[in-house]
């Protein structure tokens, strides 16, 4: 079990293993500008929930290597029960081994167990219970797929080298637990078996070989985009009784149409900004852009006014404002100079004030789900300069309302 080592210290390894079927929580912290791992998780939430951990600097570091003492492992519990998270759960016989063997057999599950739990045993109300129960859905569908295949491996029946018949024994977790199109896992599996020569770089079989594998990459995220999504309705209605989406198409649904039509070129970021302007933009009354960049704060805003200047001075100060305001949001539309998370909330919080009283924090979330495809789309460009990556992003991610809405019929049904 969760035992120390032989210095009596309890270590926390991470687990980093590649993988598309399920990455590292590391990977997709580092994607959402998140802590990556427990050192920096118990830094961010003492800033968060404004509470000291009790746990000095040198002892966080030393939890993923060295290991902590017995002492520091109860200060970890008892914030962990201050934040709201259970740790109990934790330290039953059952969950410590689905965090703890994951990592024999290749998998990033144990971590993502954790997490599933974690969520799945905060005593507030949230949207994110439906993305807990999948994570750890997921979690172990990747372990039991993964431990089958190295137990196969180890008798003898698979032989470590033979990628061809590896891809056959996760092929059904694949399958089941995923919305990539089969037609696209056919033909990942047709290239496997093809012979050298059909693999020949060439711009077709290129082409077709990238979707298939966009396809497979972006599964995780656009799931855990559509569970988080389908839990935030979820909670607005169990929190207001009369809830109903404004419309057939939900915000990221549109997002996405935005960010994947042909006839519009911007970053998945911008497409949140457009549809923030439109959603705000009511009748015949639409908010420009220049009228929507006047909500960015300007630290020295307040002292335009301040000094006794004339009114011709003031105004002159105060257009100059607003075109520095104008020109960072131009910026924020070109994916340069991105404002700091307390920036963008003090943007959207101003913003809602005036035109309606919105979630601040479920478009500070869409904020960073898009900024973070808009990075993963950015590294899967480098790794593929041969390639037209611009029609399979549209394919890809253009199928988002898909997952949506498999997802939502499916939790109805149950």
């Amino acid at each position: 079990m969760f035992k120390p080592n032989k210095d009596g210290k309890y270590v926390f390894p991470p687990s980093h293993f590649t993988s598309i079927f399920l990455p590292s929580t590391a990977e997709v912290a580092r994607l959402l500008l998140l802590p990556e791992n427990i050192p920096q998780q118990i830094t961010f939430f003492e800033r968060v929930h404004e509470i000291d951990s009790k746990i000095a600097k040198s002892s966080k570091a030393n939890i993923l290597t060295q290991g902590v003492s017995l002492r520091t492992l109860t200060k970890l519990y008892n914030f962990g029960e201050n934040i709201s998270v259970s740790f109990k759960i934790f330290f039953t016989t059952a969950n410590l081994l689905k965090l703890l063997r994951p990592a024999k057999a290749g998998s990033n599950a144990g971590d993502w167990f954790a997490l599933g739990l974690g969520i799945s045993t905060v005593k507030n109300d949230n949207e994110l219970f439906t993305l807990g129960d999948w994570l750890i859905s997921r979690s172990e569908a990747d372990y039991v797929m993964l431990k089958t295949i190295k137990t196969q491996i180890k008798i003898g029946e698979i032989d470590k080298n033979d990628y061809i018949t590896i891809w056959q024994a996760l092929l059904p977790t694949w399958q089941h637990y995923s919305l990539v199109p089969l037609e696209q896992l056919a033909y990942y599996t047709l290239y496997l078996n093809a012979s050298d020569a059909l693999k020949s770089p060439s711009d077709e079989p290129n082409q077709r070989l990238y979707e298939a594998v966009y396809h497979m990459i972006f599964d995780f995220y656009l799931t855990a985009i559509a569970h988080y999504e389908v839990g935030l309705y979820q909670y607005y209605q169990r929190k207001f009784d009369t809830f109903e989406p404004d419309g057939e198409t939900i915000f990221f649904s549109k997002v996405m149409h935005t960010f994947t039509s042909p006839d519009v070129k911007c970053s998945c970021y911008e497409a949140v900004l457009i549809e923030l302007k439109r959603f705000l933009s009511s009748g015949k009354t639409e908010l420009s852009w220049r009228a929507m960049a006047a909500f960015i704060p300007i630290k020295d805003s307040a002292d335009i006014q301040a000094d006794g200047k004339n009114a011709q001075q003031e105004s002159q100060s105060t257009e100059r404002l607003i075109d520095r305001q104008y020109h960072q949001l131009k910026d924020w539309r070109n994916g340069e100079n991105l404002p700091s998370y307390a920036k963008l909330e003090a943007f959207v919080t101003a913003l809602f004030n005036l035109h309606g009283n919105f979630d601040v924090q479920a478009v500070l979330n869409y904020f960073r789900i898009a900024r973070a495809i808009d990075i993963k789309i950015n590294e899967c460009v480098k790794l593929t300069p041969d390639i037209q990556s611009a029609s399979i992003r549209e394919k890809v991610l253009a199928r988002y309302p898909t997952y949506f809405e498999h997802y939502r019929a499916a939790l109805i049904k149950k």
